[in-house]
């Protein structure tokens, strides 16, 4: 889970209803808002070097999270071969790990966290696909000017960990050429309540929070942007959902803007 960073001073916060949380998306990265509110300080105070050597025991002895599996299980059901993919919010690179040899032909994968991104460049040098894999380092909506489309993109426990879920998904998404995989909280009582109680203890530990937010707002922005959910499952407090863009219903609309222009004309 990558949790939200602290706020930078003079940076903006998202209120929804407000007219700054209805600017596109594109615009704020232009204009130079800070997207998610944050600098990415807190990132490595919560993933030390201790945290991520026990996640990467932990891949080594047992594979895959439970959640991130069924993720990759899927993805490979719907076909990766020769598709290329962008992990953001990767961690120690699991998803381009796994996906890889399963006929994904490269990979960029995005980490705010400088200890996380440095294991996963180790883990994928030992695991021979180091050439294969671009590594950027920062917060994705900061930086996404300049990361090109990907046929696949991800984000495993990424969502939780922005205020500005809108603009994740967004910018994210219009990245995405083909599927679009993500693992987020369930919205449902007992999750938010879980997770306000983590909460606490990270406020009280002067750490970043983390956020549930509603499914029918995120699946509402994708499907905004000519996707359709074609997986869905939960496990515990997550729920795993993958998209794939409708090539026809994007073709409809370029038609219909054409037949507009012309008609204008």
């Amino acid at each position: 889970m990558r949790p939200a960073c602290r706020p930078e001073r003079g940076s903006y916060e998202v209120f929804e209803g407000t007219d700054r949380n209805r600017i596109d998306s594109d615009q704020r990265v232009a204009k130079g808002y800070c997207m998610n509110r944050c600098v990415c300080a807190g990132c490595d105070e919560v993933f030390g070097k201790k945290r991520v050597r026990k996640d990467v025991k932990r891949y080594h002895d047992e594979g895959l999270p439970g959640t991130t599996k069924i993720l990759v299980t899927e993805l490979e059901r719907l076909g990766v071969t020769g598709k290329t993919l962008l992990d953001i919010g990767g961690g120690i690179g699991l998803i381009p790990l796994e996906l890889l040899p399963l006929g994904v032909t490269s990979a960029v994968s995005l980490e705010a966290s400088a200890t996380y991104l440095t294991t996963a460049k180790e883990e994928a040098e030992r695991q021979g696909v180091l050439s294969r894999i671009t590594f950027q380092s920062g917060d994705f909506v900061s930086l996404a000017g300049n990361v090109g489309p990907a046929d696949i993109v991800t984000l495993d426990k990424v969502v939780c960990c922005y205020a500005d879920m809108e603009g994740l998904v967004t910018l994210s998404a219009d990245r995405a050429q083909s599927l679009y995989a993500l693992i987020y909280p369930r919205d449902i009582w007992w999750v938010k309540f879980a997770f306000a109680l983590e909460n606490i203890s990270m406020r009280i530990l002067g750490l970043p929070r983390y956020y549930v937010h509603p499914t029918a707002e995120v699946e509402r922005i994708l499907h905004r942007k000519n996707f359709s959910k074609v997986f869905s499952r939960y496990k515990g407090r997550w729920q795993i959902a993958i998209f794939k863009r409708d090539s026809d219903k994007e073709s409809s609309s370029s038609n219909k803007s054409s037949s507009k222009a012309t008609a204008q004309t």
